[in-house]
C-alpha cells in the first residue's frame, strides 16, 4: 500500500494506455477518472477529449495537475461528484475497498455518469464475480435497465448489454 493515499494503488503506465485505448474515446468526447491518484490512466487521453479528473488527495492531485492536460480538476470524492455530469467514458482504478466491496459501488456510481452508448474500463480485484454478490447484481440491474431503455427509448439500438471481461495478469 502506498503512502500517498488511503487504498491507493498506483496503475502501471502502460495498462493505463491500454484502458484509454479499450475505452474507444474520439474527438468531442468527454472522460472521466475518478480518483485519478497521479495520472497513469488520465496522461492517455486522446486529443481533443474534454478530460476530467478527480482526487481526494492533495499531495496526489498536486503531481496529476502536472502530468495531465484535464479541462476540470476537482479534489474531493467520486461519491460526492454530481450525477448530473455525463461522460462518454470513465476509465478507472476504483480504491478496492474490503473484499473488493468499495470498487463494485464505483463501478455502479460510474454507470450512472455515463452518456448514452458511454462506456466504462476498470480495474476490479480478481475474484470479484465469485465473492461479490453486488457485482451480479449490478449487472443484471444495468440489462434489466437497458432492457427497458430498448422497448422505449431506444428501440434502434438493440444490441445494448452490460459486459464484462477479464484480463488475467
Amino acid at each position: 500500500k502506498s503512502k500517498e493515499g488511503h487504498d491507493y494503488f498506483p496503475t502501471p503506465e502502460p495498462l493505463g494506455q491500454k484502458m484509454v485505448e479499450w475505452a474507444g474515446l474520439g474527438e468531442g468526447d468527454r472522460m472521466l477518472e475518478p480518483s485519478a491518484g497521479h495520472g497513469a490512466i488520465a496522461r492517455w487521453k486522446p486529443e481533443g477529449v474534454d478530460l476530467t479528473v478527480i482526487e481526494p488527495s492533495d499531495e496526489l492531485r498536486s503531481r496529476l495537475m502536472l502530468a495531465v492536460d484535464a479541462r476540470r480538476t476537482e479534489g474531493g470524492t467520486f461519491e460526492d461528484h454530481a450525477l448530473m455530469n455525463k461522460y462518454d467514458g470513465i476509465v478507472m482504478n476504483p480504491p478496492f475497498g474490503t473484499g473488493g466491496k468499495l470498487a463494485v459501488e464505483h463501478l455502479a456510481k460510474a454507470f450512472r455518469h455515463l452518456n448514452q452508448r458511454g462506456r466504462i474500463v476498470a480495474i476490479i480485484p480478481e475474484g470479484i464475480v465469485e465473492f461479490v454478490p453486488e457485482f451480479s447484481v449490478l449487472i443484471a440491474e444495468i440489462n434489466e435497465l437497458l432492457a427497458g431503455s430498448k422497448a422505449d427509448a431506444f428501440n434502434a439500438l438493440p444490441t445494448w448489454e452490460a459486459k464484462y471481461d477479464f484480463i488475467k495478469n
